[in-house]
């Protein structure tokens, strides 16, 4: 970006820069030349210029961070969460059933074993 300025004008301490990408995370693969974002220069308070951030070079995903980034979308995904909801419902339902009938039978043979004697 070439622009006129005042000559007391120090580039260090009187511009700011802004910059913003296309998307949060940027994701790989990205190919040598896309653009992926911009930047706009300001100076007390108004933006007098601005330029495309490009790609110098090719990116390329990992398969380690692809493979975490899928288990993470499966984990946070509405039917895992449903499904262990679900599951703790179940498992919470079995366990009050059981404890239930165990405590019957247990009452059984207490009477049981009490009628013997």
């Amino acid at each position: 970006i070439y622009a006129l300025t005042y000559s007391d004008v120090s580039v260090d301490k009187n511009l700011k820069y802004r910059y913003y990408f296309h998307s949060e995370p940027i994701n790989a693969p990205i190919t040598e030349g896309d653009i992926v974002g911009g930047v706009d220069i300001i100076y007390n308070g108004e933006v007098i210029g601005n330029a495309k951030l490009i790609a110098d070079e090719d990116i390329q995903a990992s398969g380690l961070l692809t493979n975490l980034n899928g288990m993470r979308s499966f984990f946070i995904s509405r039917f895992f969460i449903l499904s262990v909801v679900f599951f703790v419902i179940l498992s919470i339902s079995y366990y009050c059933l059981f404890f239930r009938s165990s405590k019957r039978k247990n009452q059984k043979i207490l009477n049981y074993n009490f009628l013997q004697k």
